[in-house]
């Protein structure tokens, strides 16, 4: 289970090769979430399928007492997510390409590539797919977020309800130095309001609005089923890296449903989402167009380092073994460890041991090194990325030994898997 006020239910799902909804507001109860704002936050499943997510959904939507938001929902939550997936659900169907919401940067290509071609599947399952445009939508979206405005006013009535919080307000919390580094700009930007309804609130207020308005009219414009767009423009940043080019207001701040959907891959392995943007309580509908593309497509993929058990425990580490020493590979991390032959090192004048990724007649280019007469010494383990554990299940990684005779490597050892 997530909490989305801007993506944190869509983008973890995109990044995962998951499916993920940010609902309709009052369709699922808000209570015990940690609020950022209350009007933006919505909770709900992330899952591995569409089924997946239909069946938490009918666990957890629907009225709680404990959150009066639900009360708009009353009468308008299906009996059953589950039972309306249909696997025909994009036959038919008008499906509007929100064109300003792909990345225009060389960086982002990698994305709209695996986007257009998720695009494609979509017209292959029979929906129609067409270019929309919503007028003046990057002026809408532009200060309409409502977090600023009312983080520090929830959090308080947050803590408010727990009698043993230890801290009472966001200006206490920046007071005792209790947050990390990272956001203590946001923290000091967010506590800076005197009073939740100020100018600014009310003009986010009323953008929010307009952009509703007009992704409304859209819909109505063009007969459409729901929008699409990618869940970010740029694929997933390295850990520590900033994350850009998220398109998570548009829902967030209009206020109507969004799925995210795995769309596919990069050639490098980075799973790319979309997002399927509905009407107000269209969650239903959502979720069967979904169902029908996740059907058609098939991109999940279950991630490498959940492998399929063995007799009921998790697979050992798989050993490869050559004339220069030892590989373990252990597939839960996909980390390959080097135990060598250190008399064949040193009697053999060995001057380098590189990885490579190819195939026997053209081995390609060195990825990782593991030997070095002088300097790097001798390296024994080295995480493999997605590409090389790719081209280790498909016997393309070589091991290649040097010496200071020749320019070309004196022993190629190919990495292969035993036999079972």
């Amino acid at each position: 289970m997530g909490s989305d006020t801007c993506g944190s239910i869509r983008m973890p799902a995109a990044h995962n090769n998951l499916v993920g909804l940010r609902g309709t507001r009052g369709l699922s109860s808000r209570t015990g979430i940690v609020p950022l704002s209350s009007t933006q936050d919505i909770g709900g499943p992330i899952a591995r399928t569409i089924t997946d997510l239909a069946i938490m959904l009918d666990a957890t939507v629907g009225s709680d007492p404990a959150d009066a938001v639900t009360q708009i929902g009353e009468g308008r939550v299906p009996r059953s997510f589950r039972d309306a997936l249909s696997a025909e659900a994009l036959k038919g169907k008008r499906i509007g390409v929100l064109q300003s919401l792909f990345g225009a940067a060389p960086e982002d290509q990698e994305v709209t590539v695996v986007v257009n071609k998720a695009l494609d599947r979509m017209k292959q399952a029979g929906a129609e797919v067409l270019p929309v445009v919503v007028p003046g939508l990057d002026d809408l979206l532009r200060d309409s977020s409502l977090i600023n405005a009312e983080f520090k006013f929830d959090l308080a009535d947050y803590l408010a309800q727990h009698e043993d919080s230890p801290v009472k307000s966001l200006g206490e919390i920046l007071e005792r130095g209790l947050y990390h580094v990272a956001l203590e700009a946001n923290f000091r930007a967010r506590n800076s309001p005197e009073k939740r309804d100020s100018e600014e609130y009310r003009r986010a207020m009323i953008k929010r609005t307009a952009i509703r308005q007009a992704v409304l009219a859209v819909f109505e414009e063009y007969r459409l089923a729901a929008v699409v767009y990618p869940t970010l423009r740029r694929k997933a940043a390295r850990i520590g890296d900033a994350q850009a080019g998220t398109n998570c207001q548009l829902s967030a701040h209009s206020g109507l449903p969004a799925l995210a959907v795995p769309a596919g891959f990069t050639d490098d392995g980075i799973p790319v989402g979309i997002d399927l943007l509905g009407r107000e309580f269209s969650d239903a509908e959502l979720l069967s167009i979904g169902f029908a593309f996740e059907q058609s497509a098939r991109f999940r993929r279950a991630p490498f380092s959940a492998p399929a058990l063995v007799d009921g425990k998790a697979p050992l580490p798989i050993q490869l073994a050559t004339a220069i020493g030892v590989f373990d590979y252990y597939p839960l991390s996909g980390l390959l460890t080097y135990r060598p032959d250190l008399e064949r090192l040193t009697t053999g004048h060995v001057t380098a041991i590189w990885i490579h990724r190819g195939d026997e007649q053209k081995p390609g280019p060195a990825i990782h090194q593991l030997f070095a007469a002088s300097g790097a010494g001798l390296a024994r383990a080295v995480t493999l990325s997605n590409v090389d554990r790719d081209a280790l299940r498909d016997g393309k990684l070589f091991v290649r030994v040097y010496s200071a005779q020749g320019i070309g490597a004196i022993q190629n050892f190919k990495l292969t898997f035993p036999a079972r």
